[in-house]
């Protein structure tokens, strides 16, 4: 394997590279039956990720693309998700986006809860380091979700 690596630094999520359609951060990506992670197309799809711009930690091949595995990371809500609790479950929704679960369908589908929402950023850019103004990620209206 040429092109693998592991990088360690004080970012959020644990994220594994995988091949997608997509590279833009904050997508939710589904597989597909050729192992290729694509946008989601509706709510509740399977075996979920969010494509990463904030891992700490990342295995896999350099060219692909890192999705969250585990951890803290900024995902693209569905619907203004202003009266979303936080604590809440979410799930895949249609455009790559994500969705605030209902109480049944967590009881019903438990496997398809891709995490839980862990903060909505009222900023526009999220620095890692506080001291370090020259490395940050544009928050872009994603919402902090904590992958289970």
């Amino acid at each position: 394997m040429e092109s693998s690596y592991t990088i360690g630094n004080g970012w959020n999520d644990y994220s594994e590279t995988r091949k997608t359609s997509t590279t833009i951060p904050g997508t939710c990506v589904s597989i597909d039956i050729k192992g290729i992670l694509n946008s989601t197309t509706e709510r509740m799809m399977p075996e979920c990720y969010i494509i990463s711009d904030t891992w700490g930690q990342c295995i896999g091949e350099a060219d692909d693309t890192p999705v969250a595995v585990m951890g803290r990371v900024l995902a693209t809500p569905y619907s203004d998700p202003t009266n979303w609790p936080i604590g809440a479950a979410v799930c895949s929704a249609p455009n790559g986006t994500i969705d605030l679960m209902t109480r049944e369908e967590i009881m019903k589908y438990p496997d398809r809860i891709i995490g839980t929402i862990s903060e909505k950023p009222k900023y526009d850019k999220w620095y890692p380091d506080e001291d370090d103004k020259d490395i940050y990620v544009e928050v872009k209206g994603r919402i902090w979700i904590y992958i289970l």
